[in-house]
């Protein structure tokens, strides 16, 4: 029995190129660990860097054979 691929619920991650994705990954990172070291209220942006980090991990499991 294989896996199935799983499929993204955002089109819009799913068009974005690998390098696309990977600069918006690290800037949502980037973003959410500046407001956490200030203080700030981060839910919004670690759930913006989250999103990103399930579809950098979708394509992942997708492309590695199991």
């Amino acid at each position: 029995m294989t896996d199935v691929p799983v499929t993204p619920t955002d089109q819009a991650l799913a068009r974005l190129s690998e390098d696309e994705l990977m600069h918006k990954r690290r800037e949502a990172l980037e973003a959410y660990e500046n407001a956490k070291n200030r203080g700030e209220d981060s839910a919004e942006l670690e759930a913006k860097y989250k999103t990103y980090e399930d579809e950098h991990n979708r394509r992942l499991k997708n492309k590695i054979p199991h």
